[in-house]
């Protein structure tokens, strides 16, 4: 099934980490259109190769693993994603090109990708401060799980038994 997918990222405002260099978070989030799963990356920085690589494990995710053919890619036109002077050489745009994907920009984000970056974002800071990088990406995997199959998140409860 041909998919549409929207790409964005945020970025903690507050310290959201206890060690490290980097104490605030930037984390590139990935939300199917027909489906219900997200995937999200932590990367370092926005610069667009570090977003481009981020997306290639994204990709990487949703292809092999929910087995979704992406059709298009809708983000916003932030820089890390669109450069409206030189577009055809920006890195995004060059990965998007390479797979056959075509990219729509919006001068906001979806209000799908909104609600879930409002959800995710509330869920995050709830545990912060992380006491290291490690700690948030293991909660980030495990909220990511909880969200694209929630059916087995009953299991992780005290009870291992399922609800009605």
């Amino acid at each position: 099934m041909s998919e549409q997918i929207y790409i964005d990222w945020i970025e903690t405002q507050t310290e959201i980490l206890n060690k490290g260099t980097q104490k605030t978070a930037r984390i590139l989030i990935a939300l199917s259109e027909n489906k219900r799963f997200a995937w999200v990356e932590l990367m370092r920085d926005t610069q667009p190769l570090t977003i481009l690589f981020a997306t290639m494990r994204i990709f990487q995710v949703f292809m092999n693993i929910y087995e979704m053919k992406i059709k298009t890619v809708v983000t916003d036109t932030k820089p890390g994603f669109y450069a409206p002077e030189n577009r055809n050489l920006h890195a995004f745009e060059r990965l998007l090109k390479e797979f056959r994907i075509k990219h729509i920009t919006q001068n906001h984000v979806d209000i799908k990708m909104r609600r879930f970056e409002s959800l995710f974002y509330s869920k995050l800071m709830q545990q912060a401060p992380y006491p290291d990088k490690t700690s948030l990406e293991a909660y980030l995997f495990e909220f990511i799980s909880g969200y694209n199959h929630p059916e087995m998140m009953m299991y992780t409860q005290e009870n291992t038994t399922p609800e009605p």
